[in-house]
Parts: structure tokens; sequence; C-alpha cells
């Protein structure tokens, strides 16, 4: 509920990723899940991965 109100909320520490993961964006679940996601327009994202730090990156 939180990301579909507001995607960049400071409660989940979104940003933006580099590298092999450029042009993709990340948030925290809890202390160790992230998810990964891609921004399709302001309205939608499409999810591309959802697991540990280390599952996902």
């Amino acid at each position: 509920m939180l990301f579909s109100k507001n995607p960049c909320n400071p409660r989940l520490k979104t940003h933006k990723l580099v590298g092999k993961l450029d042009g993709l964006w990340a948030f925290s679940v809890g202390y160790d899940y992230r998810v990964v996601f891609r921004f399709i327009d302001a309205e939608e994202v499409l999810l591309i991965d959802i697991g540990t730090h280390d599952e996902v990156y």
C-alpha cells in the first residue's frame, strides 16, 4: 500500500540501480528483502525480482 501511494516514500529507501541493473530501481521490504522494478510510466511499474539483497543484486 505504501509503494502504490508513493514509490519514493523515504521509508521504502527507493533507489536507482547502476551497473548491470542500470535503468532499474529497488526498494526495501523489511530489513533484508528487496524489490527490483522498472517505471513504465507515472502510474505503472513492472516488478522484476523480489528476494534478499544477495539474491536480487
